[in-house]
């Protein structure tokens, strides 16, 4: 089997091609980034000899395309502006797609990839993803669940905290500004309550958990 990773070369990207490598019945992976030092920034991570480093050129849905075509299936680690077109390249080359991005925003293109008879599995990161199997699992393993408090974030460490506030961008600043201008939508004592974006922050919506070691942290509603 054959899988390219779009985006290779990122955090996400590299541990995907690290696992892969390391998988039974894969026989080539495809590292596709815009970067040209792809071997000497996987060097010393894992094997590269199954690995092929691609630098795409030209308008991106169609070099994408071009990989997409050669391949069994592709993992979409592109950061999510450019999700649609990785989407598109698998729709038109009938290539099975995985991403970690949410499903909202290319939902319109469902009746295309149905057509095509092509499967598109999003929200296959950590938040969306590991959290939302986990749910599954245990709503399969437990007589009943009354509660469950989701949590996720990075936790800086303490030299890296800044000062007044004790907060680190662990991730995406992008993303962390578009979930604060999302409405969120929670369960509370069986029931739906929605959170208009501009609510988030208001006390009634915040609490604190304290975790060993790390003691208090404000936890709020994900948009």
């Amino acid at each position: 089997m054959k899988i390219a990773v779009l985006g290779g070369l990122g955090l996400q990207g590299r541990a995907a091609i690290a696992d892969l490598v390391a998988s039974v019945g894969v026989e080539e992976i495809v590292c596709v980034d815009t970067a040209a030092d792809g071997p000497a920034r996987l060097a010393g991570l894992t094997d590269l000899a199954r690995v092929r480093f691609v630098v795409p050129e030209g308008a991106i849905g169609p070099a994408l395309a071009t990989v997409l075509d050669d391949v069994d299936a592709v993992i979409d680690l592109l950061p999510q502006p450019l999700m649609r077109q990785a989407v598109q390249a698998a729709i038109a080359t009938r290539t099975p797609l995985v991403t970690t991005n949410y499903a909202k925003s290319i939902a319109d293109l469902a009746p295309a990839a149905e057509q095509a008879g092509v499967s598109i599995m999003t929200e296959c990161g950590l938040d969306p993803g590991i959290d939302l199997v986990l749910y599954a699992r245990a709503a399969r393993q437990f007589d009943s669940i009354s509660s469950i408090d989701s949590y996720c974030g990075g936790i800086p460490e303490p030299k890296a905290m800044a000062k007044p506030l004790c907060y680190k961008v662990s991730w995406n600043f992008d993303m962390v500004l578009v979930s604060q201008n999302r409405d969120s939508v929670m369960i509370e004592d069986g029931k739906r309550v929605a959170v208009p974006a501009g609510q988030q922050h208001d006390n009634p919506f915040i609490h604190e958990i304290e975790v060993a070691g790390l003691g208090k942290l404000e936890a709020f509603p994900n948009g």
